[in-house]
């Protein structure tokens, strides 16, 4: 008996150190072992959200430098406290699934099979099970097939709550569809998102004196490029677009009015004379003429609004039954001690 209370007294003291006042004072070890949310009876500790942070916490140096600066500090800690809710709803969403969906539990003895399930899963809710979009998708976010299965591998291997987590979302949400009524519906009521109004994409480049924009005009003559001539003079932030302004309306009052006097003037591709403007002397080139009201008819948008909308429906679905179980199971989260014990 004495030999287990001993045992125990150093588990404690293994935890906790005296100061010099008196006073105890957390060891790491302890301030890790903190309890900052339960879900149900399940427990969750600093540990197990610091396991999650290490990106995160690499982005916040990346910015500041190092975590030392209240600046940083504050974003870490706001940081944290948004990654405990996560983990903390990864827990919830391990419960429910082992309540309600035991079959998408990960089989870690079978991992390529899972591999194929998460892959399979993705494409059936984010690109609606089309192969094409599928591809397109994963080459506009940098990932191959293979580099995507390879994350999946890692995932289903080391964070498998969160592989849970999404699988129970699916679960939540596979069965919503967005009618053609709803379509039109939205189509009608956002018709404005979906009109382009005359205007033109429009390019310039600016300088101080009538003399500078005349020698540049010359060289533009010459076939001197365009996005060239606006590196090298401006200094309003398009010299990195190669002097674009964007597609702007011709009725827009966020320009000079002389410069939307001669821009209104130009055909697509052509290049104004040096023009006196409140910026100063400025050239300006336009492109994707638009000269009449054009309205994009409801077909060639479809798609877009269909995913728009699955989206909304899903996370409306998800997050009223996020919110029902975390009231079902018991969800609390321990903000303070979490910030009393990150640093």
């Amino acid at each position: 008996m004495n030999k287990v209370k001993k045992i125990v007294s150093i588990l404690v003291t293994s935890l906790f150190v005296f100061s010099a006042s008196g006073c105890i004072v957390k060891t790491e070890a302890g301030k890790e072992n903190t309890v900052v949310a339960k879900v149900g009876e399940e427990k969750i500790r600093l540990i197990d959200v610091k396991k999650q942070m290490k990106s995160n916490e690499d982005l916040i140096k990346q910015q500041y430098g190092d975590l030392t600066s209240q600046d940083a500090k504050k974003a870490l800690e706001s940081s944290y406290v948004n990654m405990l809710e996560r983990v903390a709803e990864w827990k919830l969403l391990n419960i429910v699934a082992k309540e309600n969906y035991e079959s998408i539990i990960p089989n870690l003895d079978n991992i390529e099979a899972e591999v194929e399930k998460q892959v399979n899963i993705t494409k059936e809710m984010y690109f609606d099970n089309d192969d094409t979009k599928f591809k397109e998708g994963l080459e506009s976010m940098g990932y191959t097939l293979d580099s995507l299965k390879d994350s999946y591998r890692e995932d289903i291997r080391y964070s498998t709550d969160l592989v849970i987590a999404g699988r129970v979302e699916y679960e939540v949400t596979k069965n919503i569809t967005v009618s053609e009524e709803e379509i039109k519906s939205y189509y009608t009521t956002n018709v404005a998102s979906y009109t382009t109004n005359p205007g033109a994409k429009l390019y310039h480049i600016v300088v101080d004196t009538e003399e500078n924009a005349k020698e540049i005009r010359k060289k533009l003559k010459k076939d001197a490029k365009f996005e060239d001539l606006a590196k090298e003079h401006n200094k309003d932030g398009s010299e990195n677009y190669g002097g674009l302004l964007g597609y702007i309306e011709y009725d827009s009052t966020s320009f000079d009015e002389a410069f939307m006097k001669v821009a209104k003037e130009l055909h697509g591709g052509q290049i104004s004379q040096p023009v006196k403007t409140a910026n100063g002397w400025e050239i300006i080139k336009a492109e994707d003429v638009v000269k009449d009201t054009k309205v994009t008819p409801v077909e060639e948008v479809k798609d877009s609004i269909k995913e728009r909308l699955l989206a909304n429906k899903r996370s409306s679905e998800f997050a009223t039954k996020l919110a029902k179980w975390k009231e079902e199971k018991g969800f609390k989260l321990y903000e303070s001690k979490l910030k009393k014990n990150i640093f």
